[in-house]
């Protein structure tokens, strides 16, 4: 698949409303207002939230490694590698111009501001190295896919990934699938625009079923 298709088709935004309704399905047995502390969530472990978790992080590892090959803001990374050769730490480089660290998501049913690209203790993802404690969601990923350590696999990494994952289609968020899927809080009018290609931009803000974020890109 071309890099301008996957972004321009809106297969990023699908792969994120997929795994959004997925995670809605987990709630419809563990109501997440019942459990609305980071510790109460990190206690609720499944095989169910582990294949989650893989499946975001994933979809979070394509979408870093569309971006950089296609993004002009990226000439140093995309000239230097190819798409499979990029990891974890050349998507750390993309902070300067992105500012991750300072997103942050709001869960609509508990009125929490999160901010996904930081670990519990206000650390940076770029400062977070692999001798770090596994209080950060792409670690718990990793070792959940490296090692099969499924009690990494817990509630609250599953939504700090998918908010993540969220904040990462803000930046790409020029596609009609956004309007299909009713994630821009806009008036209808400016949606007919949108659709007619006559603008390109709205406000830079999403609402999900779970989630409010927005970004400064």
């Amino acid at each position: 698949m071309a890099i301008e298709d996957y972004f321009d088709k809106g297969y990023h935004i699908d792969r994120y409303h997929a795994l959004e309704e997925d995670l809605i399905k987990f709630f419809e047995f563990m109501p997440l207002d019942f459990y609305t502390t980071v510790e109460e969530r990190k206690r609720i472990r499944s095989t169910y939230l582990a294949d989650l978790l893989l499946r975001i992080g994933s979809n979070i590892d394509i979408f870093f490694k569309k971006f950089i090959m296609s993004d002009g803001r990226c000439p140093v990374l995309s000239e230097q590698k190819e798409e499979g050769n990029l990891t974890w730490k050349d998507y750390k480089k993309l902070e300067e111009i992105l500012k991750l660290s300072q997103a942050n998501v709001k869960i609509i049913r508990t009125s929490e501001t999160i901010y996904p690209f930081k670990n519990y203790s206000g650390k940076v993802w770029t400062e977070i190295s692999q001798s770090d404690d596994n209080d950060f969601w792409w670690k718990s990923y990793n070792n959940v896919k490296h090692h099969g350590k499924i009690e990494e696999a817990n509630l609250e990494n599953v939504i700090d990934s998918l908010a993540a994952l969220l904040l990462l289609i803000c930046i790409k968020k020029h596609s009609v699938k956004l309007i299909y899927y009713d994630y821009l809080p806009i008036p209808s009018n400016l949606k007919e625009k949108l659709l007619s290609g006559r603008m390109k931009e709205s406000k830079n803000i999403i609402i999900t079923k779970l989630f409010i974020s927005s970004i400064k890109t």
